[in-house]
């Protein structure tokens, strides 16, 4: 028996030491093409560490933020900035968590973010600003709203998320953010799901209308974000995963009253539930669908 145990601690001890080395190989291969440049921005020191930003274009402040995903930065709306930058003075945020802001190793939840999107309006665009939201960034970019309306000028929701369709058990979450961001295992899961080919299968099958717009470089631009700054990126997996973004918003939607759109993709699956949520509880807000 003494025997059989020292080969299992031996076989345990030895595996640990190859994640350990396959993860800390990974991190650093994903970044080595430095695809991600910080020279054409700033950063704002926040009190939760260092949150890059671009600001390009002259006119009245539009903020753009990405949806909250590991590999999601500032780099997804490169393809519409020039457009946009003729008529707005563009700020464009990597939210804390992803890309090159920081990835400070704590819980993330859409709280958190309406508290940075307040610190930054008030201390870095410091004026009304619209602001352009994707995907699940859309629950905290409202929050911020429906507290400030006198600085926010407009308010555009790209794809939101329906909170209701995300409901997660309060003991099921503590368990997957548990092991989720875990120092060994919870880096291992985050490193498989922010691989090159899941990332490339995400974007081409689910984001993509056009596989073909889906290049190479962008699928390498996403893949280094997921890694840049090292394995605390898990912690914003582990809080999206455990369900921490989400926010109700049917009491605020009432109470909302600057102007809003919604900009929906007509295959997108909740289109039907996106309407129900938000259109039929604030009527004024305009659905577009492409």
């Amino acid at each position: 028996m003494k025997k059989i145990s020292k080969r299992l601690l031996k076989l345990a001890t030895v595996s640990m030491a190859g994640l350990y080395a396959f993860n800390k190989i990974t991190f650093y291969l994903a970044t080595v093409k430095h695809l991600l440049p910080d020279d054409n921005g700033f950063y704002y020191n926040w009190k939760y560490g260092k949150v890059f930003y671009t600001k390009q274009g002259s006119g009245s402040p539009l903020i753009l933020i990405h949806k909250i995903q590991p590999e999601s930065s500032g780099q997804d709306w490169n393809q519409i900035t020039e457009d946009l930058s003729k008529k707005h003075t563009l700020y464009i945020i990597d939210l804390p968590g992803c890309g090159r802001s920081d990835k400070p190793k704590l819980f993330y939840t859409s709280y958190f973010y309406v508290q940075f999107l307040e610190s930054f309006v008030q201390n870095v665009v410091e004026k009304p600003a619209a602001i352009c939201a994707d995907g699940n960034s859309s629950i905290f970019a409202l929050h911020y709203a429906a507290l400030h309306q006198q600085m926010v000028t407009e308010l555009t929701l790209i794809n939101p998320q329906v909170p209701e369709n995300n409901y997660i058990s309060k003991i099921t979450a503590k368990l997957r953010a548990c092991v989720l961001s875990s120092p060994l295992l919870g880096t291992t899961i985050y490193n498989h799901h922010v691989s090159l080919e899941n990332i490339k299968k995400r974007y081409k099958e689910s984001y993509f209308y056009n596989k073909e717009c889906c290049s190479e470089k962008e699928i390498n631009t996403l893949y280094e974000s997921a890694h840049f700054k090292g394995a605390s990126a898990r912690y914003l997996y582990a809080s999206i995963e455990a369900g921490y973004m989400n926010m109700p918003i049917s009491h605020i939607l009432k109470d909302l009253r600057i102007p809003a759109q919604i900009i929906c993709s007509s295959t997108n699956p909740d289109i039907d539930a996106i309407r129900e949520e938000y259109c039929c509880k604030m009527p004024s807000i305009k659905l577009h669908t492409i």
